[in-house]
């Protein structure tokens, strides 16, 4: 009997043992995706308004994660896909590094690379991310987006009513919005995918948050299309637009009535603006690079410079097809091909896709365009059941494609960071 009893007390023992165990186990994994959550949250709050800003955040994800993986290294088991998702993101800075470390001073390579050193630290963090740990589902990804916007919006205000405050953010007088990121380029871009990151838990969403979703939609596109005024982040908006039409309505016939409402009254506008009915200067801007892009004439000088750096680029590249002219040279490569009358000098040609190209040879270019819609790949290699990973892979990509093709998006630390980190997001959201 008494040792009965003390087996009963033993066993009773190890049952409350495992439950503290198991309760400090839940209280562990709950502060760490407290803190992952919040450091996401500042993240993309700070890439609204002040891009730069959120190195800071990121790199305490990276420190987040790193220690958690350092912690329980013995059970890290690799991920093929994982491995692939990092190897398509990081790949082209690699082989850039590769290619002209060889034939550069390191200082100039690292030079080079230093816009996108932001790409291969994530990518990493792919890597190292256990499956089931640091999730994030997109209704938190929405309500963080929405916030971001609020915030973008708010810092808007201030500074147009106190220009005394900051007086380089591009507010007023045709200026084009940048806010903190010293670019309106770069800033646009990240707006524009933060209001479509809002729209990702739509399917899941009730009235409330839907109605929350349009009101940060209207301010978000009105700060990166109308007050940014770059054509590329408009028109990588236009082309996302029956992406976006087919998730809220999820319906092929509504999409396709849309699509050719929208191509009707886009064509009677062109035509009242040509005809002298409407004169605004944002679609002035708009038709002057379309024909200009379209027929060579120079009628818009920022246009007809493009033209003339993708020119170069192509002859230039068909010189030196296989091994390139390494990435310190991705434009000056092509300054012999521009004359000595080309006014301008880049750090590089307005296409990432041909830049990739200079500097590594054609293989180097279909890195840079793998890398580039790298969301894509996010969505597509976690296997995840998630429409909303579906949604924001696929209409990233497209403004990331754009973007690289008419600017740029690996040579700014800002989008080449923003590039990356949505990337890892992607492959963070909770399956449906």
């Amino acid at each position: 009997n008494t040792s009965g009893f003390i087996a009963v007390i033993l066993k009773t023992d190890s049952y409350l043992q495992l439950g503290v165990d198991e309760q400090f186990d839940k209280e562990s994994k709950m502060t760490k995706n407290k803190a992952f959550h919040g450091l996401v949250a500042l993240a993309l709050i700070s890439f609204g308004f002040f891009g730069s800003l959120s190195h800071i955040f990121t790199f305490g994800l990276v420190i987040l994660i790193t220690f958690h993986a350092l912690l329980d290294y013995k059970n890290f088991k690799p991920d093929f896909s994982k491995i692939l998702l990092s190897l398509f993101l990081t790949g082209a800075f690699y082989f850039f590094f590769c290619r002209s470390i060889f034939s550069h001073n390191a200082q100039q390579v690292l030079d080079s690379l230093a816009p996108m050193l932001a790409i291969p630290i994530l990518g990493f963090l792919i890597i190292i991310r256990k499956n089931k740990d640091f999730e994030i589902s997109t209704t938190t990804l929405a309500k963080f987006a929405r916030l971001s916007i609020i915030i973008t919006f708010f810092v808007y205000l201030l500074l147009m009513y106190f220009p005394e405050i900051y007086r380089d953010a591009g507010i007023g007088n045709g200026a084009s919005l940048e806010l903190l990121s010293g670019n309106p380029i770069p800033f646009s871009i990240i707006v524009l995918c933060l209001s479509l990151m809002s729209l990702s838990s739509w399917r899941k969403d009730g009235k409330k948050e839907k109605f929350q979703t349009l009101v940060c939609l209207f301010f978000g596109l009105y700060l990166a299309l109308y007050l940014a005024n770059s054509r590329g982040t408009i028109l990588a908006f236009v082309l996302s637009t029956p992406v976006i039409a087919w998730f809220i309505l999820r319906s092929l016939k509504y999409l396709i009535v849309l699509v050719v409402v929208g191509i009707a009254i886009t064509y009677l506008v062109i035509k009242l603006q040509i005809s002298g009915l409407i004169d605004n200067d944002h679609l002035y801007r708009i038709i002057k690079g379309v024909i200009t892009l379209t027929t060579g004439v120079a009628i818009d000088n920022s246009s007809f410079e493009r033209i003339q750096l993708w020119n170069a680029s192509l002859v230039v590249v068909s010189k030196n097809p296989i091994l390139g002219y390494g990435l310190p040279e991705r434009f000056s490569a092509i300054l012999p091909v521009l004359g000595e009358n080309f006014p301008y000098r880049y750090s590089h040609p307005h296409n990432d896709i041909l830049a990739s190209a200079i500097s590594a040879g054609l293989f180097g270019g279909l890195l840079g365009f793998i890398s580039i819609v790298s969301p894509l790949w996010a969505w597509i290699l976690t296997k995840r059941n998630s429409s909303g990973g579906m949604f924001l892979g696929i209409t990233f990509s497209v403004i990331f494609f754009t973007s690289a093709s008419f600017n740029t998006v690996f040579f700014n630390d800002i989008t080449s960071a923003w590039l990356a980190f949505s990337t890892f997001l992607i492959c963070c959201i909770k399956e449906n």
